[in-house]
């Protein structure tokens, strides 16, 4: 699933840091437990690419899927609800959205006042909060992203509206037990009591009953902060550790860890290059896919589920990029061209069926796709300037519209595969 970023929502105030343990559980990263930069990473300038192109699909193949497509609707949610502001945050297999919930924030001094959001399900019977969990309190936080897996929803909650400093709260509701815990408090990590926002951040990922997210943090050399994956089960128990270092955007599949490594989180790693590496829970970590960064190009997203992977080669400078879908079973991979900067704001979801992205509220297309995996067609579901969504999990997608007095609006629907 992917989650809204908060850059793309951040106006500006000073963030704050709150320390808690708001569970009973240890919401302290374990010392020492920082994964050393493998083997297989070392200085070297290497451009090569290790996948082969099996298609390019350019946007202008897209099919039209409205008004009428492979699709069944299940849900219509308005953006405004009794003052408060929908915020999606992913779509679960059944149609369902999940949601932050938020009053409007209060502007004044040059300072801007946010109020508490509240994360639940939104469904044919409206919005169900997920409960609060013990000792929740502190200053108000907004929802910067989340995502849910077979009834459990993981977000991230922050207190800033700052476009550069952050701090963060994770969280797991699951339906199974009807409780919420949190999992993790950057304040532990942070004693300046911030941030900055790195890529990615407020982004969690699941795999197997663990929340995975990525985080910047203090370092005693020259970078003053780098970045890492951190890691804690769903429920809350044993510790907050850290996953892997010098990483950015995990993503999960089943029990592996996927994630990027480039020289911008790994000074030793060679620059004009970057690796995809998957970390097994016996420890063995190694690059499943690498290729070449021109000038200004990173990798800004990265998704799996399966055997598949998808990421995203951003060039911002001039607003092209490349979105990969990966299928290890013969390590060849199908491209499509971005006509926008993919920020890693953007969004990008892999199901076990479907590939859907948008540009979120870059500039450039802004059209909302659906791949289908099986029968390898592209459709576009429409197109949001400013405020391009699209999620999905299963056969089931969600997608933004505007309506005639620029109000936001989201649908969910089950995708019916055409191949």
């Amino acid at each position: 699933m992917r989650v809204i970023g908060v850059a793309a929502v951040a106006v500006c105030v000073v963030l704050t840091a709150a320390g808690c343990r708001e569970d009973g559980g240890d919401a302290t990263p374990r010392p020492g437990a920082s994964a050393a930069v493998p083997a297989g990473s070392g200085p070297g300038p290497r451009t090569d690419q290790t996948f082969k192109i099996s298609r390019t699909v350019p946007a202008t193949e897209a099919r039209e899927a409205l008004p009428r497509g492979p699709w069944q609707r299940v849900h219509y949610v308005a953006g405004q609800n009794g003052g408060r502001t929908t915020k999606p945050l992913a779509v679960t297999a059944a149609g369902e959205l999940v949601v932050a919930m938020s009053p409007p924030a209060k502007t004044g001094n040059e300072t801007v006042a946010i109020g508490q959001s509240r994360v639940g399900l939104w469904n044919g019977s409206g919005f169900h909060p997920f409960p609060l969990p013990a000792g929740y309190g502190g200053p108000p936080r907004q929802t910067a992203g989340g995502t849910e897996r077979d009834g459990v929803a993981v977000w991230a909650e922050t207190a800033s509206t700052d476009l550069y400093r952050f701090d963060w709260r994770v969280y797991a509701y699951d339906a199974a037990t009807g409780r919420t815990r949190l999992l993790g408090d950057s304040a532990a990590m942070a004693p300046k009591a911030w941030l900055p926002l790195g890529p990615g951040n407020g982004e969690p990922v699941i795999g197997d009953r663990t929340a995975y997210w990525s985080t910047t943090y203090p370092t005693e050399d020259e970078r003053e902060f780098g970045m890492r994956v951190m890691k804690r089960p769903v429920t809350g128990e044993g510790t907050l550790d850290v996953a892997v270092d010098q990483a950015k955007f995990p993503a999960a599949a089943g029990s592996d860890l996927y994630y990027v490594r480039s020289h911008d989180v790994a000074p030793r790693f060679p620059e004009g290059r970057y690796e995809i590496r998957r970390l097994t829970p016996a420890g063995d970590d190694q690059a499943v896919a690498a290729g070449p960064l021109g000038a200004e190009q990173e990798v800004s997203k990265l998704v799996a589920e399966g055997e598949r992977l998808a990421w995203v080669v951003s060039s911002p400078s001039d607003e092209r990029s490349t979105l990969y879908l990966r299928d290890s079973a013969d390590n060849e991979a199908v491209a499509f061209p971005l006509e926008h900067a993919a920020p890693w704001t953007m969004y990008v979801n892999l199901t076990s069926s479907l590939l859907t992205w948008s540009n979120g509220s870059a500039s450039g297309d802004a059209g909302q796709y659906v791949y289908e995996l099986s029968g390898q067609r592209l459709w576009r579901l429409g197109t949001v300037d400013g405020h391009s969504i699209v999620h999905g999990s299963g056969n089931a997608v969600a997608w933004s519209e505007l309506s005639a007095d620029n109000v936001s609006a989201y649908h969910t629907a089950i995708w019916k595969p055409t191949g």
